[in-house]
Order: structure tokens, then C-alpha cells, then sequence
């Protein structure tokens, strides 16, 4: 189905990036069949995908007019961020199914209010994205930012608990209604129009519920320089009370519709020292994986953490002057297969800004943030979690924003594209269709880590979690063993010791018959009889 969406390009057509719109932007979004996104988690104004980078061309000539009269091949794209992996079939209507740079005001979890110690900074009373949800009652409205007003108690997962359920869908209170600017000139004019080459829109929503709570919203999208996309976010509290929240960009990474696998690399804001990578308890400290016994999947058996290549660093470098210091890198190791999830929490990092560099199919894509409020320059991190499926490899920095009455703040994703190929290298046809074992011939030693590293970083990182688990495995063998051996035993003793007293009771049953001279007609045959029977005897011969 073709969604209603729009599309930026550079001015030199390197890059064509699609926005998926919202409703109510023009008439034939109003209906949501047409949407692309109609759910009740991601910011409508942030579905961002499908991104198509241009691949570099071969220059070769040849001597032969014919072949020189040719015309040109057609251009060649790489496609990043898109459609044909996540959540497919795709259903407008599910929480779950953004695109690309889809947003959320939320932390990605249950519960509508943290009250205290969350998140890196452990700070009190942070809402999930929605506001008067506790005074809501069933049936009744309540916000979430960048999605609109929501009626309370409508989700399938919703129960007597009341508990907010951010991945089920809520039914909407009222429509929400979106505004569309498109940037159309260079020099910066604007107009609502339509243009021939859109390089930026301007996205713009707000909802109310009484005068307590109340936001507006607006995000816009300008391709700033032929390879750079800046996204930004800018809102307002417009309500009478403050409220504190999370942001984040859930980045549904792809790359050509490849599954997640070998070639997906993630430099993050993250450090550790570099002469303890290959040191499994040390790597082990830095991150958490709290969902491993329920839902997820550890990240070490489908990939490794190491040390980032000093020369690719782009952020922190005042933290690399002692030549030790090495931000977090992850690499895949296979593919991941269908039905797997995986999410690993990072530990507090002070200094961390959240950026990071993703690396697939010879393309690199660095993100950076910056807040664009005076007197903040600097934002307060939540969480830094990366999440992994077939279908996406996603780094989340999640950003912790507090907002007074009235206040106004603004933030910018920044995302700067390249290639890593040259004009030299063969030529592969860009495929709609999902590879389970993707080329990765195109990584070149300067591309990746020493081989022999490789194999034993991911030998000692991945062998030392199995010796735990295989040692766990032993452990509870052996208490198992014992408690049977022991129970065993106990049985055997108790069969030993009623078979010694049943020996003695027939022993004595035997004297007693022969001092009563052989007789066995006993009028009692039971053992309390024959020891009653012998004693009468015995007291007559004595008379």
C-alpha cells in the first residue's frame, strides 16, 4: 500500500530520504488506512526511513566511439532504514511498527510514573510519556506527547491494575491533527505549497486536557548539507503543572534489507580502557541484560564487545589523550535468528552525550545530539540500552528532560552519511529480498579488526559465559546427585534396620516353641499370640 509520505533530496540527488506524515497534514492523510504509522507509542512526526544513499560509480572509459555514446548506467542506492524487515507483515494500527527514526517521549517499559532512584542520574517523580493518566479514570482521556489523547483502559493488555501498557495499543480520544511546512529555497524561505525539490519540512501538533496538562510539539527535518540530515525536536510544556520526561530515537537500523549479522557494527559514547578488552569480567561490568531469563537473548552469542579503533573515534576525544581510553564497539558475529530479541543496558557513564556510529554494507552513519536551549548545553542521560532483532539494530540513548510551566526546550539529532566503497569496487545489484548470510567481502583489513583477534576476543568473551553456564549446569547436576544418594541411602538404612528386628522377633519365636517342647498349635498364630502363648508356658513349668 502506498503511504502517504513525502520526500527530501539533496541538491546533488546523493541522498532521497522519505517521510511517512501524519494525520491531518492534507486531505489524503486523513483517513489512517493511508497513514503509515496510526498507533498509540512512537511520535507521528518522527517516521523517517527509507533512506537511499547513492552508491559511487565506475569512471572507466573506453577507446570505442560507439561505447562512449552510451548513455550512462543508472545510479545505484543503498537502502538504510527500511520497511522490508521489521515487523512484516506491517500494521499501521501496532505500537511497535515504526520506521527508522521513530521517537518516543518514554522510557520503552511498563507503568506510567517512576517515583524514585531512575535512571543514571536516580532522579524522582519521571513520567513515561503520559500526562494525567493517574487521574484518569477508565473511559476517560489522557495524553501521550507526540501521539495525542488516548482513552485509558482501552488497550488489549489493559487489566484491573490500571498499570500503563506502552506496546499495546490504545484507542484515540480524539483524532490528532498535524500542520506540514516544506522548506523550498536554499536561502531559507519556506512555503506550505508544493515544491520541485523539498530539502526540509516543519511538523506541528499539540492536545490539551484541562489546564494541568497540555503540550505542543514540532519536528523538523532539513537535509542541511548534501550528506547531513538534521532532525529536530522542539517542546513545550502547556500546562500549569511541571512534568519530567524521557526521550529517545529508537533508530531501526538496516541496511539493503539484510538481516542483522556479520558486517553490523555500533561504536557508541561509551568508553572502557583498551588494555583490559580482553579481560571477560571487566567487559562483563559495563553492561546488564535484565531481560536474559525472561525475553532476551545475550548479545555475546551473536556478537562481541571490543575497543573501538582509535581512528575512528568522533566524539570524546578529549578522553583518548592517554592513548588507553577507547570507546565501546560492537560488532556482529552471525546472523540473528528469527524470534530473537536482544537488549543490553549499559552502565552510568557521566560523560556520555549519547552518539554513536553505525557501520553496514559499506555505509557509515554517524549520529550526534546537541541541545539547542540557552543556558543547556549538555544533557542529562537516562539510560544507554542497545537493542537487537533480525530486523533492526538499534542503539538507544535515551535523554531525561524537565519541563516547568510553560517552558520550551529544543534538541538535534544530527546524522551524517558516507560510504565506505570506492569507484573501483565491483558492483552489487541493491536487492528488496532478506539475506541470511550477507556479503561481507567488502570488509578490508583497515575495516576491521586483526582476524586473529577477532577469534580469540570472541572465543574469550563468548567461552566464558558457557564455562559459567556449563559450571551453573554442573553445580545444580551434582546437588541433585547428592540428594539422591543421600535419600537412597536413607531408604536402604531404614530397610536394613526392619529387617534386623523381623530376624530377631523370629529368633525369638523359635526359642520360646522349643521351650515349650515343639508344640505349634498355637489358638493365636499372630506374633503377639506366639510371645503370649510361650510366656503361659513357661510359667507353668516353673509351678
Amino acid at each position: 500500500m502506498p503511504y502517504n509520505n513525502l520526500t527530501l533530496s539533496s541538491s546533488n540527488g546523493d541522498i532521497v530520504i522519505t517521510v511517512y506524515l501524519p494525520n491531518g497534514v492534507d486531505a489524503g492523510a486523513n483517513s489512517p488506512d493511508n497513514l503509515y504509522y496510526y498507533s498509540s507509542r512512537f511520535e507521528h512526526g518522527s517516521m523517517i526511513g527509507n533512506i537511499q544513499i547513492r552508491r559511487p560509480q565506475s569512471s572507466s572509459t573506453s577507446n570505442d566511439d560507439d561505447d562512449a555514446a552510451q548513455a550512462p548506467s543508472p545510479p545505484q542506492y543503498h537502502t538504510l532504514y527500511g520497511t522490508n524487515l521489521w515487523r512484516i507483515p506491517h500494521n499501521s494500527n501496532w505500537p511497535e511498527s515504526g520506521v527508522g527514526l521513530a521517537s518516543e517521549f518514554g522510557v520503552g517499559d511498563e507503568g506510567d510514573f517512576c517515583y524514585y532512584r531512575c535512571g543514571w542520574s536516580q532522579a524522582s517523580d519521571i513520567t513515561n510519556g503520559v500526562l494525567g493518566y493517574k487521574r484518569a479514570r477508565a473511559g476517560e482521556a489522557f495524553l501521550k506527547v507526540g501521539v495525542g489523547a488516548l482513552i485509558k483502559g482501552t488497550c488489549p493488555a489493559c487489566d484491573s491494575t490500571e498499570d500503563y501498557k506502552f506496546n499495546s495499543p490504545y484507542m484515540f480520544a480524539e483524532p490528532p491533527q498535524w500542520k506540514l511546512t516544506k522548506l523550498s529555497k536554499r536561502g531559507g524561505g519556506s512555503s506550505s505549497g508544493g515544491a520541485n525539490s523539498i530539502y526540509g519540512i516543519t511538523l506541528e501538533h499539540q492536545a490539551a486536557l484541562r489546564p494541568e496538562h497540555g503540550y505542543k510539539l514540532q519536528k523538523q527535518m532539513v537535509l542541511v548539507q548534501d550528506n547531513v540530515l538534521e532532525v529536530t525536536t522542539t517542546l513545550t510544556n502547556l500546562g500549569t503543572l511541571p512534568f519530567s520526561t524521557v526521550w529517545y530515537s529508537h533508530n531501526f537500523f538496516s541496511c539493503d534489507d539484510r538481516a542483522v549479522g556479520p558486517g553490523y557494527a555500533v561504536d557508541m559514547d561509551l568508553t572502557l580502557q583498551n588494555d583490559r578488552a580482553s579481560d571477560d569480567h571487566y567487559i562483563d561490568q559495563l553492561y546488564s541484560e535484565p531481560g536474559t531469563w525472561s525475553w532476551s537473548t545475550p548479545l555475546l552469542e551473536y556478537g562481541r564487545i571490543v575497543a573501538a579503533r582509535a581512528a575512528d573515534v568522533v566524539f570524546g576525544s578529549s578522553d583518548y589523550e592517554d592513548g588507553n581510553t577507547r570507546n565501546i564497539r560492537v560488532e556482529m558475529d552471525r546472523t540473528v535468528d528469527p524470534g530473537i530479541r536482544i537488549k543490553s543496558e549499559f552502565v552510568p557513564q557521566p560523560n556520555s552525550q549519547g552518539a554513536f556510529v553505525l557501520e553496514a554494507c559499506r555505509t557509515r552513519i554517524q549520529n550526534t545530539f546537541r541541545m539547542n536551549t540557552p543556558q543547556e548545553n549538555k544533557f542529562d542521560m537516562y539510560a544507554y540500552n542497545l537493542y537487537l532483532e533480525r530486523g533492526t539494530f538499534s542503539p538507544e540513548p535515551q535523554m531525561l528532560f524537565h519541563f516547568a510551566a510553560g517552558e520550551t526546550k529544543s534538541w538535534t539529532q544530527r546524522l551524517e552519511f558516507e560510504t565506505l566503497e570506492s569507484e573501483d569496487d565491483d558492483k552489487e545489484t541493491t536487492t528488496t529480498e532478506p539475506s541470511d548470510n550477507p556479503d561481507v567481502s567488502w570488509l578490508t583489513a583497515s575495516l576491521r579488526r586483526p582476524l586473529s583477534h577477532q577469534k580469540t576476543q570472541r572465543h574469550s568473551s563468548s567461552s566464558w559465559r558457557t564455562e559459567m553456564t556449563q559450571s551453573s549446569t554442573m553445580t545444580v547436576g551434582a546437588c541433585w546427585f547428592v540428594i539422591v544418594l543421600c535419600s537412597c541411602y536413607i531408604v536402604l538404612m531404614v530397610v536394613t534396620k526392619l529387617n534386623n528386628k523381623s530376624s530377631q522377633r523370629r529368633l525369638q519365636y523359635t526359642r520360646i516353641e522349643n521351650v515349650v517342647d515343639g508344640e505349634e498349635d498355637y489358638e493365636d498364630n499372630t506374633d503377639d499370640g506366639r510371645q503370649q502363648y510361650g510366656y503361659q508356658k513357661q510359667q507353668e513349668q516353673q509351678q
